[in-house]
């Protein structure tokens, strides 16, 4: 946690003295409009009833940007090693949202996302057919997709970004049961690089 702590107070220190050496005209460096993006994440992550959490992988998030405060993407998550009390379990979780920004200097913008997203989960479950043991399961759930982040830009191409994003999955059925591979609502937090072209 201090580790995390003391990794942003050193984005947000070089984000004020980057947003000082700039002249009056830097505002276009956040102007990313026509641009498309590309996101690259590594965190953690989890799901409802996940009793060990997973390494978080956002491989590939593809969006372009229609103005300064607008953009829409398509993206795609990895969770490949949690856990419930049925056993190992994986996730794959793919979203389709608009991205809002709201640039507080020329190097550092809040943003949020909202949209819909999908849970492919595949895992462990307690057997049902009267044999004990266990059994794999497929299950994909469509839910609503929400994200909220900060960027660190270094210039027009390149910005860091630390975000939280999640699918949330209405409990029903199967979904949100330890003992049915507990497929439900995902989370997860992210340090990553985004690159615009």
């Amino acid at each position: 946690m201090r580790k995390l702590l003391g990794s942003l107070l050193l984005l947000a220190s070089l984000s004020v003295y980057a947003d000082n050496n700039q002249n009056s005209n830097s505002m276009s460096t956040m102007d990313n409009s026509k641009m498309m993006y590309f996101d690259f994440g590594l965190g953690v992550g989890s799901a409802s009833g996940w009793q060990q959490g997973s390494l978080a992988i956002s491989p590939m998030t593809m969006g372009f940007y229609m103005n300064k405060n607008l953009g829409i993407e398509i993206g795609m998550d990895t969770q490949p090693d949690g856990g419930n009390n049925a056993g190992q379990a994986m996730v794959m979780s793919y979203h389709l949202a608009a991205k809002g920004v709201l640039p507080l200097s020329s190097v550092f913008s809040l943003y949020g996302k909202l949209g819909l997203g999908v849970n492919a989960y595949e895992g462990e479950q307690v057997a049902t057919n009267g044999l004990g043991g266990m059994q794999m399961v497929n299950q994909a759930s469509i839910g609503a997709y929400g994200a909220a982040g900060m960027q660190f830009n270094f210039s027009k191409n390149f910005a860091l970004y630390l975000e939280g994003s999640g699918v949330a999955i209405p409990e029903i059925g199967n979904n949100g049961n330890p003992n049915n591979g507990s497929f439900g609502s995902t989370y997860q937090g992210v340090f990553g690089l985004e690159v615009r072209i």
